[in-house]
This record gives structure tokens, sequence and C-alpha cells, in this order.
């Protein structure tokens, strides 16, 4: 079950509040996280570099897999409110049946390309959306 975190009542067990203006990167690099195994940003430009600062990481979504979540997806621009509702539900819906972040996002980005709606047809409201991943270091080159 991915772990929903867009607002302090749904998570009260968090020892911050999300919509709390000194919220951002350092806090949630700073959580230990062992059991989401899929972090879900849908929201506005998750993965855009904001302010790079030598002691934290950049993006939400980085600073989720340094907390130890293996799998954030996330945004690289802004896509309309109804859109993004529409392309997460597909997400969700796929993700649930699959357990497959990769396949969940691809399979709900090709409907959003069917849709009968031009909007959600175009590019700008599915291709943004990214599935990042930790792959372990095992120590050895491969070629």
């Amino acid at each position: 079950m991915p772990l929903v975190m867009n607002a302090p009542k749904l998570c009260p067990a968090l020892p911050f509040s999300l919509i709390d203006a000194q919220f951002g990167s350092p806090e949630i690099a700073s959580l230990k996280l062992t059991r989401p195994r899929l972090v879900v940003l849908a929201a506005c430009a998750t993965m855009i570099e904001r302010k790079r600062h030598v002691d934290w990481t950049a993006t939400l979504s980085h600073a989720f897999l340094a907390a130890g979540a293996p799998t954030v997806v996330g945004t690289l621009w802004p896509i309309e409110d109804h859109a993004s509702e529409s392309l997460f539900e597909r997400f969700h819906a796929e993700y649930a049946s699959t357990g497959d972040a990769p396949h969940a996002l691809r399979t709900a980005q090709l409907r959003m390309i069917s849709d009968p709606d031009p909007v959600m047809r175009h590019p700008s409201s599915w291709a943004g959306a990214q599935v990042t991943t930790l792959v372990p270091f095992s120590g050895r080159e491969t070629h």
C-alpha cells in the first residue's frame, strides 16, 4: 500500500506539518522510511530542482529517495488539476493490480493518450509524470 502524504490529518504520526512553510527536502531526507515501497508526489513539478544547497537534496523526489523510499513518482512540470487527477487515478488503479510503478505509469499514460477528451490526450497532461527508483549498487561494474 502506498504511503499517502498530502495532509497532516492523513498521517498524524509524522513529526512535521506537510503544509508548514518550513517543511521541505531537509526534513524529508532526514526521515528513515522503512515501510513505504512507493511515494507518489501528485503535485506540480515535484521532480524539478528548486534550490541547490550542499547539505540537502535538490528535489522532493530525491529527498524521499534519500529517506529510504525505493520508488517515487512525480512530475516534471505543472499539470492541469483535472488531468493530474485523471492520470494519477489511472496510475493508482493499475499499481493496485500489478504493484509495478513503471508499468502502472506507462499504462496510465497510454490510457490518457486514448482518452476522448483532447485536453487529456495532450502530452502536457501526461508526459511530465516520471518514476524514479533506486537501483541497489552491487559494487561491481558490468559492461
